[in-house]
């Protein structure tokens, strides 16, 4: 059953979306489409509307008209190979399926989720361009038919995507876990760990925080308590920003001269204001060692750190998951798994992308150790 009412001008595509659903789950068997007034009662539209679409679809080759007897699904379009059973088809969504276009960051975890689950034997049915409205998601996935979901990044409340776990059918979010569904989380701390053993050893006597949004910012009170016991001699400083001041609040950083800090924390599309400020302020580039997360643009010439994910680790995880709780629907809910951070130079970030963008393998097996 579907969750609350879609808007009107969505039911054209769902009534399309609903026939090819039929067609997949049926494979080369002919099977009775509903009416085009049964169609019209189940979603919102007049029947001359859904004969059109009907109408349509049998001009497409989908579907076979029959006078007196009724509608039915061609058995030369069906989506089997062979005889064998029909794979799982899975939803894969980011965010909520709103984004109109994906860049570096959203379309790389996105790409390496539909890799693993292809390799996982899966289908997929890509939920994309999907009005964000609470129910919309959901009412798309149930009338494609979907036997389960990945979602990359749900953004709160995520009422779509809560009322297709409600439905029972599988489901796995990455990065921001939901009740009832199973997660892939990121994880952190080792990096934290990692900094703050650096400020030790390197006698670091300031670091300085800019809070906004991204990953790395909800660790902040473990960071501050994790400096305090391995670098209690370095000072944490936290400064509140916003797109709109971080221009300002780096340009006061940078004018500091000798209060500069030793590590610098940055987000919102920010390295290319902290280029500019170093130029402006001939900050030495080794003077100020800044960090930014990969959700942001950053400059071809930037000198800092790069702190991410392993995305294919990520969406390999994500299809382990899935896989798992298909093959065993008793197993308890919410079952987890924990990928650790990564922490890169920003040439050595960049010549990994590219390498494997052009298949080469990143790191030689003898440096894996």
């Amino acid at each position: 059953m579907t969750t609350g009412t879609p808007e009107r001008g969505l039911n054209i595509k769902n009534i399309r979306t609903y026939v090819i659903g039929l067609i997949y789950r049926h494979g080369f068997s002919s099977v009775r489409v509903p009416s085009s007034m049964e169609l019209a009662e189940r979603f919102g539209v007049t029947r001359r509307t859904a004969r059109i679409v009907l109408e349509g679809l049998i001009a497409e080759g989908w579907l076979i008209g029959r006078n007196g007897v009724g509608t039915f699904t061609n058995p030369k379009c069906g989506f089997k190979v062979g005889s064998t059973p029909q794979m799982p088809l899975v939803a894969l969504s980011f965010n909520c399926g709103s984004y109109f276009y994906y860049d570096l960051y959203s379309g790389k975890i996105y790409a390496e989720c539909m890799r693993a689950l292809l390799e996982a034997n899966f289908n997929v049915y890509p939920a994309i361009h999907v009005p964000h409205t609470p129910g919309t998601l959901a009412h798309e996935l149930d009338n494609a038919g979907v036997d389960a979901g990945v979602f990359c990044y749900p953004e709160e409340p995520g009422d779509s995507i809560r009322a297709f776990i409600a439905s029972g059918r599988p489901c796995v979010t990455i990065k921001s876990p939901l009740p009832g569904a199973d997660c892939v989380q990121f994880d952190y701390r080792n990096i934290i760990s990692a900094l703050a053993q650096e400020a030790a050893e390197k006698e670091y006597r300031h670091v300085t925080f800019c809070r906004s949004v991204g990953p790395f910012y909800s660790y902040l009170p473990e960071l501050c308590e994790r400096f305090a016991a391995v670098a209690p001699k370095t000072r944490i400083e936290i400064i509140d920003v916003t797109p709109s001041t971080y221009e300002a609040r780096l340009d006061e950083i940078f004018a500091r001269k000798t209060l500069l800090p030793d590590l610098l924390f940055i987000g919102w599309r920010a390295p290319v204001a902290a280029r500019n400020a170093r130029i402006r302020y001939n900050v030495p580039k080794d003077r100020c060692k800044i960090i930014v997360d990969d959700e942001f643009v950053v400059p071809t010439d930037f000198t800092g750190r790069i702190f991410a994910i392993d995305k294919a680790a990520a969406a390999a995880a994500a299809a382990e998951l899935l896989r798992r709780r298909l093959c065993d629907p008793s197993l308890p809910p919410e079952q987890s798994i924990s990928v650790e951070g990564i922490l890169k130079s920003y040439p050595e970030f960049i010549s990994n992308l590219s390498c494997q963008a052009e298949g080469k393998e990143v790191c030689p097996k003898k440096n894996r150790e």
